[in-house]
């Protein structure tokens, strides 16, 4: 449909690995594409690999609920319905035992790992229903993110609190 404005995608992690792909397959199916990360190398790099796209790069953050809340308002400000919203966003994987481990440990992982999506969840939800066009909302995991992960209970931990969510 020509002259008709498509509802862009929000990839959240777009410089990493995950969100890299994310991206490259969203602009390979003639998606608009809004790129959230923090480096602003790799938004550079990333909009100078899909030149050709429709792809807007964000600096921004979900590390807590302030970041978050500024992200939103960015997006907003965009003033662009939006067309779904996918979470590439995943800390380092840690192996070990969750028995030999403080229970300080599992207490970070969980801040580090889950505490950003809740607060992204809690700013971009809320936008995807303003749009009123039924958007997705996809968090993507590691392994362990469907089933535990022998050796890495941490992040299995983590999956089944994302899951949760």
């Amino acid at each position: 449909m020509t002259g008709t404005m498509r509802a862009p995608i929000v990839v959240l992690g777009a410089t990493g690995v995950v969100g890299q792909g994310v991206v490259r397959a969203a602009v390979e199916a003639g998606l608009p594409v809004i790129a959230v990360a923090r480096d602003p190398a790799g938004l550079a790099m990333l909009a100078a690999r899909h030149a050709e796209a429709e792809l807007l790069t964000v600096r921004g953050s979900i590390a807590d609920d302030a970041d978050s809340a500024a992200l939103a308002e960015r997006l907003r400000a965009l003033q662009r319905p939006l067309g779904g919203v996918v979470v590439a966003v995943a800390g380092p994987a840690s192996r070990g035992r969750l028995l030999d481990q403080p229970s300080d440990v599992l207490c970070a992982q969980l801040q580090r790992d889950v505490q950003p999506h809740l607060a992204a969840a809690r700013q971009l939800l809320p936008l995807l229903a303003q749009a009123g066009r039924g958007a997705g909302y996809v968090l993507i995991g590691g392994p362990g993110s469907v089933l535990p992960w022998a050796g890495y209970a941490l992040q299995s931990i983590g999956a089944a609190a994302l899951r949760m969510l």
